[in-house]
């Protein structure tokens, strides 16, 4: 009887330490927060004449490592119909991976419209468009101003640092209206922006 009872009770105290750790591993987890603009300086070394940058922090408690970023550019092919057809493609950053990021630290990286490679749903905008896409001179204002529907999204992929669990973050859908002229405050995360 007495093997039993402490039988019974290695069982459920293995369950508890279990669903202790299993709470740990979940609740303290790297949180990234995007910036909610995306930077505009002038730059005479791209052909666009500007430079297009994004913000982000690890406001966790864990270091992420392994990061490996990418920015997607999408568009309703045709706002009017009925039906949610979209086309997309990737826009290349300065640098896609980071080897880790520290709690409460930040990385910006320069999104390069210049680029800008294959496109999936090239037909879809103008001549003049086209042309500037392959002559590297297209700004993300002209692609975001795409009839209306077109934003931008940058994903992250990472790795928890103390568990090893690989986790996405997405930022929010970046718009035309969401562009600013002007470089980044340095203040808390949770106010930050771009000032002029």
């Amino acid at each position: 009887m007495e093997n039993a009872i402490m039988l019974l009770l290695g069982f459920l105290l293995g369950i508890v330490a279990s669903g202790l750790a299993w709470l740990v591993v979940r609740l303290i987890v790297p949180k990234i927060y995007f910036v909610p603009d995306i930077s505009k300086v002038p730059c005479e070394d791209n052909k666009n004449g500007w430079r297009y940058r994004f913000k982000f922090y690890n406001t966790g408690r864990r270091e992420i490592i392994d990061l490996q970023m990418e920015c997607r550019y999408r568009a309703k092919k045709n706002p009017t119909h009925s039906t949610d057809l979209w086309f997309a493609f990737t826009i290349p950053l300065d640098n896609a991976n980071t080897p880790r990021l520290r709690p409460k630290l930040n990385l910006i990286y320069e999104i390069r419209p210049a680029e800008i490679t294959a496109v999936k749903g090239y037909m879809n905008f103008d001549d003049d468009t086209r042309k500037k896409i392959e002559n590297g001179t297209i700004a993300i204002e002209e692609l975001l101003s795409y009839n209306g529907t077109a934003h931008l999204r940058i994903f992250i992929f990472g790795y928890d640092a103390f568990s090893g669990t690989r986790r996405l973050f997405i930022s929010k859908e970046y718009k035309l209206s969401d562009i600013k002229e002007g470089v980044f405050s340095r203040s808390n995360y949770k106010t930050e922006h771009v000032i002029e």
